[in-house]
């Protein structure tokens, strides 16, 4: 058993062959699996062409159609009230998915490209929120303070204090 024989090395090749086509074998069954269920027929966005099914799409909540679309949609509009629509459309819709990040940079698009928006104390409002959620306390307040000194709205305006005193 000690001696190296040639037989001994062949045998000891072909049980080692024998366990790698094995290993193989499941590789290439797990890679087909894999294939297969990429295969299987994906759910479709629906593609939402206009303002108005866009709003439709967010009414029913269906808020990752309308972050799919919009962009989209957004750039065949000329009207200015249309694109500030679809904007807070698409910025609302990513807050609600929880997408914080990308929802701040759309509400402040808002916020700098409307400034005479019906919506600006609302996007200030889910900026405030947001950073809020993100960990950014100081520039939420600013935000919120924002709201409560520059706003006409009574409404918003207690909105914004509510979030004050919540720190």
């Amino acid at each position: 058993d000690d001696d190296p024989s040639i037989a001994k090395s062949i045998t000891n090749l072909v049980v080692r062959m024998e366990a790698i086509e094995e290993a193989q074998g499941k590789i290439l069954e797990a890679l087909e699996a894999v294939q297969s269920a990429d295969n299987k027929p994906k759910k479709s966005v629906p593609q939402l062409n206009t303002v108005t099914a866009l709003k439709q799409a967010f009414e029913k909540k269906r808020y990752a159609h309308v972050v799919e679309n919009a962009p989209k949609v957004i750039k065949g509009l000329k009207t200015k009230k249309s694109k500030e629509e679809v904007l807070f459309l698409h910025a609302e819709s990513l807050y609600k998915l929880g997408q914080l990040r990308e929802a701040a940079l759309k509400f402040n698009e808002l916020v700098e490209t409307y400034p005479s928006s019906e919506s600006l104390a609302h996007a200030k409002m889910r900026l405030g929120d947001s950073f809020r959620h993100l960990g950014d306390k100081a520039t939420s307040k600013l935000y919120y303070q924002d709201i409560v000194t520059n706003n006409k709205d009574p409404d918003e305006e207690i909105r914004g204090e509510v979030r004050l005193n919540e720190y």
